[in-house]
């Protein structure tokens, strides 16, 4: 069992240095999503301003028309289909 020994440290140390390595890779990963996700976030919250205005916009302008013209009146038709 001895040389068994002697080199069940040194791949574990190998392992660990892959095992490490392979943890940067993901740090790095992540902090490049993250980014990405910060400027989808900051479009996102532009647009949902945009769609914001434009419905106080509509909402303003349906007023308007409101005022502007008399309620229109359906006719009852006598003929039922």
């Amino acid at each position: 069992m001895l040389p068994m020994q002697s080199t069940a440290p040194a791949s574990l140390r190998t392992e660990l240095v892959s095992a490490k390595k392979a943890v940067e890779v993901l740090k790095e990963e992540n902090a490049h999503t993250q980014a990405k996700l910060e400027k989808v976030l900051v479009v996102l919250e532009k647009e949902r301003a945009a769609l914001r205005e434009v419905l106080v916009q509509a909402k303003n302008a349906v007023e308007q028309v409101k005022v502007r013209s008399p309620p229109i009146r359906v006719a009852k038709s006598r003929h039922c289909f």
